[in-house]
């Protein structure tokens, strides 16, 4: 079932997909007045609409039902250090959102290899592999933030991905939210180490190998999502 996604739709009035949305739903799909789709918010609603106006930069539709599906939001947080090849952390990104990721951050560590990130891109991205994965909540992707700052407000349920550290994700019991940080490639620089076992932050392992950042990424959704 092909999903189109707008953030904004009303019950009483006609609204519109964006210009991506209509070129792809008009130009791509050769959807035309009078067909039937179905659109999600990214916000857990899907709603069945009749095309009005099959215009390939503003579509225009009309509300016709709300469909219920008992989907709920994940509560996992990832902290990421992104990758040099931003391919990978788009990988990382899609793959995650198809498994079930409530939130990521991109993580700014001492050997974090790249400190741009296109959030614009991100979330298209994003939005697409929710759609493909029929997936009604779409994780919040946060601005890029150094380490330091975001392990300052650190929770107790924050767990730090740590290389030969004694603890696996499994050993700590489902909490109602819980973060879990990825580091840069090479691992977190000795005085990120310190500060961490200052704070108490409870290390993990999460494979006898060493992974790459975005499959360290994908371990974790996946090893938190089995505990659920």
């Amino acid at each position: 079932m092909q999903l189109f996604y707008t953030s904004l739709w009303s019950q009483t009035e006609p609204f519109f997909l964006s210009e991506e949305e209509s070129r792809h739903c008009v130009s791509v799909l050769r959807h035309q007045i009078g067909d039937k789709i179905h659109i999600v918010d990214g916000k857990g609603s899907k709603v069945l609409c009749e095309i009005i106006l099959a215009h390939p930069k503003k579509t225009q539709l009309r509300f016709i039902e709300k469909i219920d599906i008992s989907q709920k939001p994940s509560n996992l947080h990832i902290a990421i250090s992104p990758t040099k090849s931003n391919d990978r952390f788009e990988w990382f990104l899609e793959k995650a959102c198809e498994i079930g990721v409530g939130k990521i951050t991109p993580l700014i560590c001492q050997r974090t290899e790249r400190n741009k990130v296109n959030l614009e891109r991100w979330n298209k991205i994003i939005q697409s592999a929710c759609k493909q994965a029929q997936v009604l909540y779409f994780p919040l992707l946060k601005e890029a933030i150094k380490f330091e700052k975001f392990i300052a407000s650190s929770s107790e349920n924050t767990l730090i991905a740590s290389i030969g550290a004694k603890n696996k994700i499994s050993d700590f019991s489902k909490r109602d939210n819980a973060t879990i940080i990825i580091g840069p490639e090479g691992d977190f620089s000795q005085e990120e180490f310190k500060l961490i076992r200052q704070l108490g932050l409870k290390e993990v392992s999460l494979s006898e190998n060493v992974l790459r950042v975005e499959t360290a990424g994908l371990v974790a959704v996946s090893q938190w999502n089995s505990l659920i």
